[in-house]
């Protein structure tokens, strides 16, 4: 095909253009000796009486010539027979050793029904197209894009009524444009088409029906066949003399055609069982995204996480996403995607109702994680996904919480110590003693029991508001471990007030453990989204590790307690291990 070659459609996709293709390339054809015969390029003129040239000025009266040829043997045949005799008879292009190139070498837009085949065009028994022959009355008007049906108001109307554009039976069809690229859902576009015998018997018989691809047809774009009642069929039968009709079916999914606009081509290929005919016909489909207005929804940070932040680090897998609308333009439902190769591959969670806005995440193993949202709108086909959220990010490093008594020591810090209005305090920090083992955050220095001769002495601060006695005590030291939220051996926390209501000013004696959290055993990464997971209110949670707190765990010492002892008279505060 000629780089110069002009190309099709028509505007608006209205028709498959051009109807076919001619030689037009360097073809000797005679011409004035003399004169100002000139192109936009040469002269025309030659002094042999021949030039070699190319262009339209070559391929169309090489068509009219065939044109002529067919009327010739063909006289009662009106023009749209005799277009639909050459386009139905159309090859693609050929190669220099005279075979067809495969489908596909060239568009739609570019060859139309093929390279035209004088004399099996002249000769057709049947014809396949759109449409009817001979009718007795002007042909009615086709709805096309650039014919619209009168009850649209579009003026003037300069291609419409009964010119060229408007054909009584045209061997191809466009579907025109169709609102589905992108789009989440299914759509289906019908065309019925006709085989007509004019031959008086010699085009009837039974023809095969088969389509090919030329042009973007993956999976989730099909072609069939069904006959008026929409029972799938492979085959028709044309009567002598008559005509046979059978419907061209297109299903198109939004998802499987994601560029805007991506355009579809086929050929339909009608062949008589008994060889004695084949015809074929072009068809085009240009898919669109609809126009729409959507807007990027907010994604906050992970809730319900050990860490928040961005990102948010999680230890048991378990983790919750929150998410809201923005913009003037409702989604009709929120979908949730998840990565765990930093956003190179996206896989879907779930879609949700637009009136949920809290979505579960729960199970993950180690790893990180990243996660988006996105509205999906309503358009005519189904749904569109909008542009897509700020990316938030998990990491999950799992852990079991343990005792961790037996690797702690506390230290008071130097000078803290003071008794004041019946209230005695001290500052104070856990060291790491072990040589080997980490313990991580959270961290928690739980006082489980108060001994003094009155019974008196209580706790006065404590974070969960327990007095050591009736409850036990818990003062929080995950933010003095530091941002690597570990206590690594020899490490120890940021100090931390302790009160303690002594109103007798007497010597008393704490009961301590210190709980942990250590590396879970079991917390192997996992996740990543699975396609397909629940829609409800949690994505597939993968088996998970642990299910007691410390299992799993080897610990020195098992289970240990502190007792911590503070003396009035002396004013210091002794601690040993049971």
């Amino acid at each position: 095909m000629a780089g110069f070659s002009s190309k099709g459609p028509v505007v608006g996709f209205g028709q498959i253009k051009p109807d076919v293709a001619a030689p037009g390339v360097n073809i000797l054809s005679a011409t004035v000796r003399v004169g100002g015969a000139e192109t936009n390029t040469a002269t025309m003129f030659d002094a042999t009486g021949y030039i070699s040239a190319s262009g339209t000025s070559m391929a169309t009266p090489m068509t009219a010539g065939v044109v002529a040829l067919i009327k010739q043997k063909n006289l009662s045949w009106t023009p749209s027979m005799i277009r639909a005799a050459m386009m139905n008879a159309g090859t693609n292009l050929r190669q220099g050793n005279g075979t067809p190139v495969p489908d596909g070498t060239q568009t739609l837009n570019q060859q139309g029904a093929g390279l035209i085949d004088a004399y099996a065009a002249a000769n057709a028994k049947a014809m396949m197209g759109v449409g009817a022959f001979a009718q007795s009355s002007f042909p009615a008007a086709r709805s096309t894009n650039i014919c619209p049906t009168a009850e649209v108001n579009i003026q003037p109307r300069p291609l419409c009524s009964y010119s060229p554009s408007d054909p009584d039976f045209l061997a191809s069809w466009s579907f025109g444009t169709v609102p589905i690229a992108g789009v989440i859902g299914t759509t289906t576009k019908t065309q019925t088409v006709t085989i007509a015998d004019v031959r008086s018997g010699g085009g009837a018989g039974v023809y095969q029906l088969s389509s090919s691809a030329v042009r973007n047809l993956p999976t989730g774009v099909s072609v069939s066949f069904t006959d008026a009642g929409g029972a799938p069929i492979s085959q028709v039968e044309v009567p002598s003399g008559g005509i046979a009709n059978f419907n061209v079916n297109i299903t198109v999914s939004g998802e499987a055609v994601p560029a805007n606009p991506t355009q579809i081509e086929w050929y339909v290929t009608a062949s008589r069982t008994d060889g004695g005919q084949t015809l074929r016909m072009p068809f085009q489909y240009r898919a669109i995204a609809p126009t729409v207005a959507m807007f990027a929804p907010t994604l906050n940070n992970a809730g319900n996480t050990e860490f928040s932040g961005d990102p948010a680090t999680d230890i048991n897998g378990n983790y919750q996403l929150t998410f809201a609308a923005t913009g003037t333009n409702a989604p009709a439902k929120f979908r949730i995607e998840e990565s765990n190769n930093n956003g190179t591959s996206w896989a879907l969670l779930a879609d949700v109702p637009a009136s949920q806005t809290a979505y579960d995440i729960n199970g993950r193993g180690n790893g990180t994680f990243q996660y988006r949202v996105r509205g999906l709108y309503t358009v005519e086909n189904g749904l569109m996904p909008g542009p897509v959220s700020a990316v938030k990010t998990v990491t999950v490093d799992r852990r079991l919480e343990g005792d961790a008594t037996s690797l702690i020591e506390a230290k008071i810090v130097d000078g803290s110590l003071s008794l004041s209005g019946g209230v005695w305090q001290f500052d104070q920090i856990l060291r790491n003693a072990s040589s080997s083992t980490s313990v991580f955050a959270p961290l928690r220095f739980v006082i489980t029991a108060i001994n003094s001769n009155s019974g008196t002495v209580r706790v006065k601060n404590a974070d969960d508001g327990g007095n050591g006695v009736s409850s036990p005590a818990t003062f929080d030291y995950t933010s003095q471990v530091g941002a690597d939220q570990q206590l690594s051996p020899g490490e120890s926390t940021a100090s931390r007030r302790l009160q303690f209501n002594d109103p007798a000013g007497e010597m008393f004696t704490l009961t301590v453990m210190v709980k942990g959290y250590f590396p879970d055993p079991a917390g192997a990464a996992s996740g990543g989204g699975a396609a397909g997971a629940p829609s409800g209110g949690g994505a597939a949670a993968p088996s998970s590790s642990g299910s007691s707190p410390g299992s799993g765990l080897s610990l020195p010492g098992g289970i240990r307690v502190m007792q911590i002892t503070v003396n009035p008279l002396t004013k210091s505060v002794t601690t040993r291990l049971l």
